[in-house]
């Protein structure tokens, strides 16, 4: 390869890996969609010469994701008005943190030997800025 220039630095985003610590299940039963949270698709570790390197965004608080969502909704290509611009915006967010909660009690009950603050990660995890972007592209269609 050749040498990249020094004002060039790369970025890249990952998913994290989770451990699955419940051994009443296989892992790959949990992939297979019987178990909403496990998600659709096979997380690998980081290299170890990439673990020393990662940081950890975490996840956007409430009041954030709304004002992403409400400037998302003043983008459109068709004039909303304020008010209904903050109503979708109540309207999706609220969408949000009810899958979250649902998520939250599906893990509790579950009964999985993690501990609260892996159910809560966990929960937090289980819809993302790209089903904002989804919703836009329902809205455009």
């Amino acid at each position: 390869g050749e040498r990249l220039e020094d004002n060039i630095v790369i970025i890249s985003a990952c998913n994290p890996v989770r451990q699955n610590v419940s051994r009443t299940k296989p892992s790959r039963e949990l992939d297979l969609g019987r178990d909403f949270i496990s998600g659709h698709y096979n997380v690998k570790p980081l290299p170890l010469t990439l673990e020393l390197v990662k940081w950890d965004y975490g996840s956007l608080a409430s009041s954030q994701e709304k004002d992403f969502i409400y400037s998302r909704i003043k983008m459109l290509d068709q004039p909303i008005s304020d008010h209904l611009a903050r109503s979708m915006t109540e309207v999706i967010a609220g969408s949000h943190e009810s899958i979250r909660e649902l998520a939250l009690d599906h893990l509790r009950a579950r009964g999985a030997e993690r501990g609260e603050e892996d159910n809560i990660s966990r929960s937090k995890s289980v819809v993302s800025l790209r089903d904002i972007q989804r919703v836009f592209h329902l809205f455009g269609f």
